[in-house]
């Protein structure tokens, strides 16, 4: 497991549905049925989803993350690294599935999915996934089961994204 940044594990039944958020307020669709170990063979027992998350500047450096691609500097708008676990042994999407997520949107500034590459000297480097970040929209202030405005609370968000392949992925 990656123990960089902040990071926030999720213990989940094997087949569960469900929504997760982490504080800084990264929502992932999840779906255990969507995972296979590496060896093709489907988890049998709870499932373990590993959140890291670098959003501030000190993030990146407590870290030791880069915000460079191909020794370009980005201005991150966050980072974050997702894994998926089962006894231990890491999980995988399935072929034909992936991930939807919703990132937290902390700039007006136009953004750009990346994702991050590891090398040999456990260094991440960004490469551009050649997807523009589109802001969602608000559907309402007003949530259906209260009666009061909580945009204090639920950030702004980007348009929910599908991954393939899971890891490194950054907002710049």
């Amino acid at each position: 497991m990656d123990a960089r940044g902040n990071m926030r594990v999720f213990i989940l039944p094997g087949n569960v549905r469900t929504i997760l958020k982490t504080g800084n307020g990264l929502k992932i669709e999840f779906d255990g049925t969507k995972f296979i170990y590496q060896d093709g063979s489907l988890p049998d027992s709870t499932i373990e989803v590993v959140v890291t998350e670098c959003i501030r500047q000190g993030d990146f450096i407590k870290s030791n993350i880069s915000t460079l691609s191909d020794h370009k500097l980005l201005v991150s708008g966050g980072a974050y690294h997702i894994q998926v676990y089962c006894k231990g042994k890491l999980l995988q999407l399935k072929e034909n599935d992936s991930l939807t997520i919703h990132l937290p949107r902390y700039s007006e500034d136009e953004m750009a999915l990346f994702y991050g590459i590891t090398d040999s000297l456990n260094q991440v480097n960004w490469k551009p996934a050649n997807k523009i970040l589109t802001p969602a929209k608000r559907a309402s202030l007003l949530s259906e089961q209260s009666d009061s405005i909580d945009s204090a609370i639920e950030p702004d968000y980007y348009n929910p994204i599908k991954l393939k392949d899971l890891g490194w992925i950054n907002c710049d």
